[in-house]
């Protein structure tokens, strides 16, 4: 009997279940951050982009970030006017570029 095709046929067998073991390692990854990602798109508490609702406080708070810092732009007993403070700053930020809640009212203010 070859030796060497026993050998090549374990080193197959070790390569294929170090590769089902990787495998199953990416699955159950990828699964955790797709809960993650589902589980952040849930809690959201405004349906305005930076605002957030602080239970402890009952207020809204507005945050924006930039150059990878956030910054706390404070916080408003009404959502609404705490996304539009978001929608000032993101104008001041990043121009016509920026992304608004209410762009009509950027537009008009700005024109």
């Amino acid at each position: 009997m070859d030796t060497s095709s026993v050998s090549s046929s374990d080193s197959s067998g070790k390569e294929r279940d170090y590769n089902l073991i990787k495998n199953n390692e990416l699955t159950s990854m990828s699964s955790r951050s797709n809960f993650t990602q589902q589980r952040s798109a849930t809690t959201k508490t405004s349906k305005y982009r930076g605002v957030s609702f602080l239970k402890g406080k009952g207020l809204w708070r507005a945050r924006i970030e930039y150059d990878g810092k956030r910054m706390h732009l404070g916080c408003f007993k009404n959502e609404d006017d705490a996304a539009r403070k978001y929608d000032e700053k993101s104008f001041i930020l990043h121009g016509h570029k920026g992304i608004f809640n209410f762009p009509e009212e950027i537009k008009k203010k700005n024109d």
